[in-house]
Formats: C-alpha cells, sequence, structure tokens
C-alpha cells in the first residue's frame, strides 16, 4: 500500500511539473512574440536607408510630401581654410584632420628624441641589441602619454576658431545640391537643415554664400526658441528653415547631440508631423538614431547615408595601392597650419626623464 501510495503521488507531482512547464511554454512564446515584435519597431532594416557618395542619387528616394531634413556640414557644406600663398586645407568637421595632426606630431617628436631617448636607455644599463624594443616602446609613450592629449587640444573649440574656423572658406560638398534643393522647392517639396553648429555660428549665411537657400514658400515661416530647462539636456532654436541644436552645458559637456530628439522635439513644439521624413546624414550612427527617433514617434522615415567627404581630394596619395591618405598631413596643410599656428605647433613638450622610466618599465628593467 505505500509503495502504491508513493507512485500515486509521484504521478500527481510529475503531471503537476508537466502541467507548469506546458504552462510557463505558452507563456514564454506569446510574450516573447510580442516583445520581439515591438523590437522589431525600432529596428533599422536596410530598406530604411541607403548609402551613396554622389547627391544627385538621393533624388529617386524623395517623393511629394516629405519633408527633407539634412545636416550641415559634410552634407551641404565642405569648408576649407587658405593659407597666405593660397594653399589651403580640407578641414570638414575637423575629423581627418585631427587624426593627421597627432600622427604628425609623433613623426616630429621620433626624429628629433630618439637618439636622445636612446643613449639614456644606454645608460640606465639597456644593452645595445635592444634598440628596436627601446624604438618600439618610445613610439608607444609617445602616442599613449603625449600626442594622445593632442587631440583634445586641437579639438578644443577655442582652438579650432582661433585658428581654423576663422579663415574658414565654405563651399558645397557638390555643386549639384544647389540645383536639387531648388527643384525641391519648385516642386513644393519642403526643406531644412539641422546642425550641431551653436545658431552663433552663422550657418544661414554660409550657406547662403554657397548658393544654397532653404527658403521654401510653404515651410515654417515662425521663429522657434525652446531653450532647454534646468533638468533637459537639449533644446533647439528654428530659424529661417534652420534647426540649431542647443546643448545645456551645465548638464552635459562632452557629448554629441542626438539630433533624433531635438528633431521629435521640434515637431511636438511646433505642432507638425510630416507625412514622411527623408533624413540626409555623413554619419551613420547619427542617421541611425534619427531613424529610430522616428519610428518610436510613428513618423515614416527614410534614410541617406551620404558619404561623399570621403572620396574628396583631400590627401591624395600616388600609386595604384591607395586613392587617399585621410590621416596624414599633405605639404599644402602643413603650409596652411605653420602659417595660422604658434611657431612651436610641431613640438609637443614632454618630460624626457619620464619617457626612459616608461621604456624601461616596458623592457621590465625597473
Amino acid at each position: 500500500m505505500q509503495a502504491r501510495s508513493f507512485g500515486a503521488k509521484k504521478a500527481v507531482l510529475l503531471s503537476f511539473f508537466i502541467v507548469i512547464i506546458i504552462g510557463l511554454a505558452l507563456f514564454f512564446k506569446f510574450f516573447y512574440k510580442k516583445s520581439v515584435a515591438t523590437h522589431k519597431t525600432f529596428e533599422v532594416s536596410k530598406k530604411n536607408f541607403f548609402k551613396t557618395d554622389t547627391i544627385t542619387d538621393i533624388v529617386k528616394y524623395i517623393k511629394e510630401g516629405d519633408l527633407v531634413v539634412f545636416d550641415v556640414d559634410a552634407v551641404l557644406l565642405a569648408y576649407a581654410a587658405k593659407g597666405n600663398l593660397g594653399n589651403s586645407i580640407d578641414a570638414y568637421n575637423k575629423r581627418y584632420i585631427l587624426e593627421a595632426i597627432p600622427q604628425y606630431l609623433a613623426k616630429n617628436l621620433f626624429e628629433k628624441y630618439f637618439d636622445i631617448i636612446l643613449e639614456r636607455a644606454y645608460k640606465a644599463g639597456v644593452s645595445q641589441d635592444k634598440k628596436l624594443f627601446i624604438q618600439k616602446a618610445f613610439k608607444s609613450y609617445i602616442f599613449n602619454h603625449v600626442v594622445g592629449y593632442t587631440y583634445q587640444i586641437f579639438g578644443g573649440l577655442d582652438f579650432w576658431e582661433k585658428y581654423i574656423t576663422s579663415h574658414y572658406v565654405p563651399e558645397p560638398v557638390e555643386k549639384e545640391i544647389i540645383t536639387i534643393i531648388n527643384n525641391l522647392k519648385r516642386k513644393n517639396i519642403a526643406c531644412m537643415a539641422i546642425t550641431e553648429k551653436g545658431w552663433k555660428h552663422r550657418a544661414q549665411e554660409l550657406l547662403e554664400k554657397v548658393g544654397i537657400a532653404l527658403d521654401a514658400q510653404h515651410s515654417f515661416k515662425k521663429q522657434i526658441v525652446n531653450i532647454p530647462k534646468k533638468d533637459e539636456e537639449l533644446g533647439f532654436i528654428f530659424r529661417n528653415n534652420i534647426l540649431y541644436i542647443l546643448l545645456n552645458k551645465k548638464i552635459i559637456k562632452n557629448y554629441v547631440a542626438s539630433k533624433g530628439v531635438v528633431l521629435s522635439k521640434f515637431f511636438e513644439k511646433s505642432n507638425y508631423t510630416p507625412k514622411r521624413v527623408v533624413f540626409v546624414d555623413d554619419k551613420k550612427e547619427e542617421l541611425m538614431d534619427v531613424l529610430r527617433s522616428m519610428q518610436a514617434k510613428k513618423i515614416p522615415v527614410f534614410g541617406i547615408w551620404y558619404t561623399a567627404m570621403e572620396k574628396r581630394d583631400c590627401n591624395p596619395q600616388k600609386g595604384p595601392q591607395k586613392k587617399y591618405r585621410l590621416y596624414s598631413l599633405s605639404e599644402s596643410d602643413i603650409k596652411v597650419l605653420n602659417y595660422y599656428l604658434p611657431k612651436d605647433w610641431k613640438y609637443v613638450d614632454f618630460d624626457i626623464d619620464e619617457a626612459v622610466k616608461y621604456i624601461l618599465k616596458e623592457l621590465k628593467i625597473l
């Protein structure tokens, strides 16, 4: 009897666990499907964006009723700073130049100081057959402890505006954009621009200087100002069809503003919901940000990842190996920088003793 009773209890418990397992399986199946479906509305499908390096390609993706939003830098405008001898530096968005300058400084420092470092290392007890190791360790020290900080120095707004921005000569990334925008306006298709440049940077003036006018007759005619509140990170000023992003610098300092968040705020504050947004940007991550933000608001959206700046002839390299050296300074670049920057800009101060200590530590002598 006891054996039968135990067997019956075991069967009941087994049945109970089977029911629970089936129930959990059905529960997760239902809610997982629901959660995946919800997630998919915020995923960016390849059908939702297109990559091109030719501005005329965008026309076939724009239709009646669209709102076309252009990023300013590297989409509408490129910049060059001219030197006293007519040399120019293609300083678009500071990108390649900020990568190229540290490389150039590192080369200068290595060439100037390596013999001194080598002599100090030998005196500290490093054998002469370790020359290649010393060379490698010194280069590592330059990049990790000296030149790396120059990105912040040369990337700082005060430095850039003082020596480079004030000498900018704007030009369209591709001249065809002027005709494209004019044709869109004739078709009554709304166009506007968005920029992280502060409104004091005169984006409208720079655009008009190269012949780009975003004054579609039916577009927003009023100015909208949305200063971020104390607890808000982002705000905007909308003026003459240009949306200027405002950062609350009391909350955030080193921050890439979300164009998607600002664009959503703008639509909300202006009581306007476009039939569809076509967004054109040169940075894929910012393009994806806008696409996700529009999808979250259930606003139809199509993105164009525009990469024309990558093919601009910044630094043509001779030979069949590589078309462009985006991260090295050309002779023209150096002439312009020599013209604008302080005389000693090529050499960054560093402590030679600290460099030797670093090398000895790397060689495990200290």
